[in-house]
């Protein structure tokens, strides 16, 4: 159902004018220009200028590398339109790289007690421990990835629930009725 449910989200994503408009619209406003970093000491605390500058280095080529402008476009555009987001972190030759991980890739392997492919503490379902990962649907192996790996954001539904929805969701029959 879920998969049903972000497909039909990227089909209007892609096909209806009215859809496209609202992400990018949404995305335009939520990001706008995009953020701005700034370095500087919590009160109190006393670093030397050349620490500030070497942290400040560290995080402008955090956001060069990882297209970090573009990206938060795209974060908020998936947002919407899938109702969540799997970030993964990498360490690459001593820096952070941020890639995507596809929503459908994020599955349960069979017999397994997660809730769509997310991992949680038994006692406490907004505890994530993982998230079992597919990459390829044919191959019968998953990767269990260390929630510390992961920034999974979600939308539209409560913080208990595993996954998100699609912003389009509950605008769905406007957009059908639209469409015709």
């Amino acid at each position: 159902e879920l998969a049903r449910i972000r497909n039909e989200s990227r089909w209007f994503a892609v096909n209806h004018p009215f859809a496209l408009s609202a992400l990018e619209n949404r995305a335009s406003y939520v990001v706008g220009s995009g953020h701005r970093y700034t370095v500087r000491p919590k009160d109190k605390t006393k670093l030397s200028q050349e620490v500030l500058q070497a942290i400040d280095r560290e995080m402008t080529d955090f956001v060069e590398a990882n297209l970090w402008q573009h990206r938060q476009i795209e974060n908020q555009i998936r947002l919407d339109r899938d109702g969540e987001v799997f970030l993964r972190l990498f360490e690459v030759e001593e820096r952070l790289v941020v890639r995507y991980i596809e929503p459908e890739h994020v599955t349960s392997p069979p017999g397994d007690r997660s809730l769509f492919g997310v991992i949680t503490d038994e006692q406490d379902a907004e505890t994530i421990l993982g998230y079992w990962v597919r990459y390829d649907a044919s191959r019968t192996d998953w990767q269990r990835i260390d929630a510390n790996d992961v920034q999974h954001r979600k939308i539209n539904v409560d913080g208990t629930m595993p996954r998100g929805l699609p912003t389009l969701f509950a605008v769905r029959g406007n957009l059908r009725r639209v469409w015709k």
